[in-house]
């Protein structure tokens, strides 16, 4: 899959000729850092300054923002320094880094809260990392396993940014959950800014006391997707390289389609030298991938199109799924029981369907268009 950072780089090296990117781009690459910033890596010094004088024209051009140089980085080191070594943040992720940014630096907001929601490995903490680095001392950490029977009513933290990481670890726990609503109020009337994650949408989440339900529902909520191919193969190669190994190009290109959890438990095992522990088809990988990319184009919870629901934004983009499916070349008979479904027949039904609205839809067009860059070749 490629991501805006590597069509930015390219349309650099379109503009500059083919000449000039051999000679100034060599060894260069350009992605988005955990800070949501644009940044491209180049050689050396002399790489780095003659770039920003002769072609900050074409950097405009080619990038949507304003472009950081590193000379002599890679990916690995160009982080913000509190953050783990090896963070690199997917690019579907980096408008809600620079939300992150602009809340913890005092820029316009809508609300004093803002929620952090995502899957497991899809940057929360980090991102907390990132803001505790933006905000120094502004900053408070908030340590929520500290919250409990014995928190004192209407405590409300002195500095202006407070952040908390995983409330999910409250679920259960009505005392600690009353304390944190205390503190929610308390921060609001200040006019502070409160900063925190949790692993799914706030409705979602059982065993959440209504009180603290509805004051998360009434924060700008900010989802975190799913670790894409690019971060995952980064995650597989800092795993192996900690344990003194270097895997092949063909392993990690087969791992990095796999969820971020799955793909370190096949590395695991295969450095441990036992069997995979879960077997993954081609097409359930390519299933999978085409789901990601369908709950970001249609903006659908991506679980829910692992279920039959009528939902109409679900059902659309279960259709385009399978639409896109069958034109990637995979069988309807072999659709259908991955999607869920008992016949073929829904698969084709969706797939006219999906066609006859591309006709009359440039937007619908333009949905398709963006997913179909997962399929081999696309």
């Amino acid at each position: 899959m490629v991501s805006d950072a590597q069509r930015a780089f390219v349309r650099l090296k379109r503009a500059l000729g083919p000449e000039r990117s051999r000679r100034w781009l060599r060894g260069a690459r350009a992605a988005v850092n955990a800070a949501g910033e644009w940044v491209l890596w180049v050689r050396g010094a002399e790489e780095k300054q003659h770039i920003e004088t002769r072609f900050a024209g074409a950097l405009q051009r080619a990038f949507p923002g304003p472009v950081r140089i590193n000379a002599g980085r890679s990916v690995a080191q160009t982080v913000v320094p509190t953050l783990r070594k090896g963070f690199l943040l997917d690019p579907a992720n980096a408008p809600t880094a620079r939300l992150v940014r602009e809340f913890v630096e005092g820029g316009p907001a809508s609300s004093a809260l803002l929620v952090l929601y995502g899957p497991d490995g899809s940057g929360k903490s980090s991102l907390l990392e990132v803001a505790a680095s933006l905000g120094g001392k502004r900053v408070f950490r908030l340590d929520l396993n500290r919250l409990g029977a014995g928190a004192r009513g209407g405590w409300t933290p002195r500095k202006p940014v407070v952040l908390a990481d995983g409330v999910e670890c409250l679920a259960g726990r009505p005392a600690a959950q009353r304390a944190l609503c205390s503190v929610l109020d308390g921060v609001r009337a200040k006019g502070h800014r409160f900063l925190l994650s949790i692993c799914d949408h706030p409705r979602l989440l059982p065993n959440l006391q209504p009180a603290l339900r509805s004051r998360l529902l009434g924060g700008v909520l900010a989802p975190l997707s799913p670790p894409g191919p690019v971060v995952v193969r980064q995650r597989l190669r800092e795993r192996a390289h900690s344990r003194g190994r270097k895997l092949s190009a063909e392993m990690e290109g087969r791992w990095s389609r796999l969820p971020l959890q799955d793909a370190l438990l096949h590395l695991d095992a295969h450095l441990a030298g036992e069997p995979a522990p879960v077997a993954y088809s081609a097409n359930e990988m390519l299933l999978h991938l085409l789901k990601d990319e369908a709950a970001r184009a249609f903006d659908v919870e991506r679980a829910l199109l692992d279920e039959s629901t009528k939902r109409r934004s679900v059902v659309e983009a279960r259709r385009a799924v399978m639409a896109v499916a069958v034109r990637g070349g995979l069988d309807p008979a072999e659709i259908a029981p991955l999607m869920g479904l008992r016949s073929s027949r829904t698969v084709a039904e969706a797939c006219r369907r999906v066609e006859a609205r591309r006709l009359r839809d440039e937007r619908f067009a333009g949905l398709l268009d963006v997913m179909r860059r997962v399929l081999p070749g696309g």
